[in-house]
């Protein structure tokens, strides 16, 4: 829907595509397109956010670079992309999909830009950065067929990281289950997605 809308429309209503993404936003990221101006200048920032539009040049080598302009839930930013740093990322540039830019902050007098020294997607930190996986279970909405369902996520998503259980019981306490080393997953937008699907709310944590 939030593609709909971006596409017949040029923004998003209903929604921003890095909604979903709240808890990845705040273990990789550093500052949002508001607080950018309370940064110093040539000072490492890494933002995330999705690519509102997209302008290759040639630089006089012959090579492609390109000026993204990145957006996030407050505002937006020009990332400058030199031909060394679009080589490995301009797949991910012509995309939808969440990114976190690394980069150099520079301020001007009107506006601030970055100078990209990283690309990558969003979603793939969860994989490369993650400890541990961790579902959310409300005790007092969550029936058997939730559970047969999860145990089956789990065995469709088979990898190297630890998963456990988060049984939440209403204004009583909340019970930590570690899941044995068969139960081990690859944590991905795919198994909290399905994970969701299950019990109708996101109950899937990257530790």
């Amino acid at each position: 829907m939030l593609a709909f809308e971006k596409e017949a429309l040029g923004f998003f209503i209903s929604g921003h595509p890095l909604d979903r993404y709240g808890d990845d936003v705040r273990r990789f990221s550093s500052v949002t397109t508001a607080t950018l101006e309370e940064c110093k200048d040539r000072s490492e920032v890494k933002l995330c956010g999705v690519v509102a539009s997209l302008s290759e040049k040639i630089t006089k080598k012959g090579d492609r670079m390109a000026f993204a302009l990145i957006e996030d839930q407050m505002g937006s930013v020009e990332v400058m992309v030199f031909p060394d740093v679009y080589g490995e990322c301009a797949a991910f540039l012509k995309t939808d999909d969440p990114l976190l830019v690394t980069g150099t902050l520079e301020i001007g007098e009107e506006s601030c830009k970055i100078k990209a020294t990283e690309v990558v997607p969003l979603g793939s930190l969860k994989e490369t950065n993650s400890r541990r996986v961790g579902f959310v279970l409300d005790a007092s909405k969550t029936n058997r067929e939730q559970l047969v369902a999860l145990k089956e996520l789990i065995g469709n998503h088979p990898g190297d990281c630890p998963a456990c259980l988060y049984v939440v019981i209403p204004g009583s306490c909340r019970v930590t289950i570690r899941m044995p080393a068969g139960y081990a997953v690859r944590p991905s937008d795919d198994l909290s997605l399905e994970a969701e699907a299950i019990f109708g709310y996101n109950v899937t944590i990257f530790e």
